[in-house]
């Protein structure tokens, strides 16, 4: 599948609380750094994407090509976290493997490292002895 930018209109983005997409890449930018409790140069680090090039999307219309597909699917990725999780940032530095995935911009890695408490959350109601075997394998 090939992502060409942002997935809501910029006329719902404008009405949708949280949604970055309507301030274009600089706003996609903080709002990826403002979410993950991370710094501008992580986000940037993670995305490929020298200071200097960051400086110049001020001054010109913004990224292109593949450094645009990276930004906005990492946008997505972590506008689709923080509809999962409360506390997003919390999450994020408490979990070695969405650290990990996020550093090498690996957003599917950064997708799936949400989901190995729904296992636990899964087995809640079962015996205690059952839910120990398979949460121990």
């Amino acid at each position: 599948m090939i992502y060409d930018g942002p997935e809501f209109p910029d006329q719902v983005a404008k009405n949708s609380v949280g949604k970055p997409y309507s301030g274009g890449a600089i706003f996609g930018v903080d709002y990826i750094s403002s979410s993950l409790g991370v710094s501008q140069k992580e986000v940037l680090s993670a995305l490929h994407i020298t200071p200097r090039t960051f400086a110049k999307w001020a001054q010109r219309r913004g990224p292109r090509g593949a450094t645009q597909r990276r930004l906005w699917q990492m946008v997505v990725t972590v506008g689709r976290l923080a509809d999962v999780h409360n506390d997003l940032s919390g999450w994020f530095h408490s979990c070695a493997d969405a650290q990990a995935a996020f550093k090498a911009g690996d957003t599917t890695r950064l997708s799936l490292a949400a989901t190995p408490t729904d296992t636990e959350n899964a087995t809640a109601g079962l015996p205690r002895d059952r839910r120990h075997r398979l949460l121990h394998k």
